[in-house]
């Protein structure tokens, strides 16, 4: 802050009392710079607040004179999209908003949704790789979904050899 935006102004009588204000505000740095950028985004916020008010009256001016003509107007809506991430370009965002739609149209999330790898940027190696990986991984879940069906079949077996073997009844002997 300089002397205009306080409104105070200390004279320096000599060079020691203005070195120590010099002090004062060299240690005080990052307060001082902290509340200029607060002020700076308070500024920038309010100038937002207006414009959009300025916008909306702009809007409704334009709207009641095509009514009074008998013209219709579609009515203004503000889409409050997902911000932009980082090192996303036009075209990547374009697709992640449509896929996000899509995703929400259809009733599902990401969680329930099948991912894919971009192999388009992939040597031959890693695609053979990648593909190899996949592969032992639904193998290891089909076993999964195997394991259960025979385990079954086995205390199932395994109960008629002990039924057999209780009656004294061998299968192919009278």
């Amino acid at each position: 802050m300089n002397d205009n935006e306080t409104g105070h102004h200390f004279p320096a009588k000599g060079c020691a009392d203005g070195q120590i204000q010099h002090e004062r505000y060299q240690r005080n740095a990052s307060l001082t710079n902290a509340i200029e950028a607060w002020q700076t985004k308070m500024q920038e916020e309010r100038y937002r607040k207006v414009a959009a008010a300025s916008a909306a009256v702009s809007r409704k001016k334009y709207r009641i004179e095509r009514e009074a003509t008998g013209e219709t107007v579609r009515p203004y809506h503000f889409h409050n999209h997902e911000p932009w991430k980082f090192g996303e370009t036009h075209e990547s965002r374009e697709r992640r908003l449509h896929r996000d739609r899509m995703r929400t149209k259809r009733g599902v999330d990401e969680s329930t949704v099948r991912s894919w790898t971009n192999l388009s940027g992939m040597s031959d190696d890693d695609k053979r790789h990648h593909r190899k990986t996949l592969a032992t991984e639904r193998k290891a879940r089909e076993r999964m979904r195997e394991q259960p069906v025979l385990q079954a079949h086995d205390i199932c077996s395994e109960k008629s050899v002990q039924a057999q073997r209780m009656d004294g009844i061998e299968w192919g002997m009278f």
